[in-house]
């Protein structure tokens, strides 16, 4: 069955990423844009066929989403194993840099994440295949096409997944609020893997037990803000903007690291 993608950045970059795409639609009467002149230069360069159509099958294509008259039908979305993650950072000659979500639901805090993740160098983002948002068409247009060039994974179990990064050397981070290192003043080098809740109760429990909190154990309990009487956890939407913090600007020395750990220890490079 063919997916959608739509919005005209949005498949501009469909178009130059390496996902198949079948065929253009674009509205009647649609203005050329040098947004719309890209994409028909693009689609002539892969001879992939462009079709003018009534604004009325646009809006049924994309059930009354903004589409700027212009939609793309691609092959479906091939997702990425977390080993092709990794075989990916190995090959940049990169330490893992990765990106777990914890039953986002919104598709718009996913879009925006994704966006991001993508601008910050992320080599991979990890979802869950149950009860959460899946990469849509809403999230495509959302992330900006960022979708295209992000290797992205689902994965039944993510604390499974968490183990397995343990055991890969790789320091696994959760935002929570209430913890004695800022995520400003973490040690940030070395592998990493990003943990970012869910829009109303942050960290599932299950994963909490199983990462490093800003550099730290999970601190449970206490004065609580969050659910359960533990601590506030940073959630999907102001997310975003701490994904996009310039890590690079307090980074350490590569022979320090929270609780001990030498940061990059093992097989793998600092960044």
């Amino acid at each position: 069955m063919p997916e959608y993608v739509w919005g005209r950045n949005p498949v501009l970059e469909t178009l130059r990423s390496a996902r198949s795409v079948k065929r253009i639609l674009l509205a009647e009467g649609s203005r050329e844009t040098p947004a719309v002149a890209a994409i028909l230069e693009e689609a002539e360069r892969q001879h992939i066929p462009v079709e003018t159509v009534p604004r009325a099958r646009l809006d049924q294509l994309s059930h009354g989403a903004v589409h700027q008259g212009c939609l793309a039908i691609v092959r479906p979305r091939r997702y990425a194993t977390i080993e092709q993650i990794l075989a990916y950072a190995a090959r940049k000659n990169e330490a893992p840099f990765l990106l777990i979500l914890d039953t986002i639901q919104d598709v718009n805090n996913l879009g925006s994440l994704l966006r991001t993740a993508e601008a910050a160098g992320i080599h991979g983002v990890i979802l869950p295949e149950h009860r959460a948002a899946e990469i849509n068409a809403t999230v495509v247009k959302t992330s900006a096409g960022a979708t295209e060039y992000l290797l992205i994974a689902q994965e039944t179990n993510l604390t499974r997944t968490i183990d397995f990064f343990k055991k890969q050397d790789i320091w696994v981070m959760g935002l929570v609020g209430e913890a004695k290192t800022e995520y400003t003043k973490a040690n940030l080098t070395g592998p990493l893997a990003l943990v970012i809740g869910n829009e109303g109760r942050g960290i599932s429990p299950g994963l909490s037990r199983e990462v490093i909190v800003e550099g730290h154990r999970c601190r449970r309990g206490g004065s609580g803000a969050g659910p359960g009487g533990g601590p506030p956890h940073i959630r999907a939407s102001p997310a975003p903007t701490i994904l996009h913090h310039p890590w690079h600007r307090f980074q350490i020395s590569p022979l320090e690291s929270p609780c001990g750990r030498p940061a990059g220890a093992g097989r793998w490079p600092t960044r």
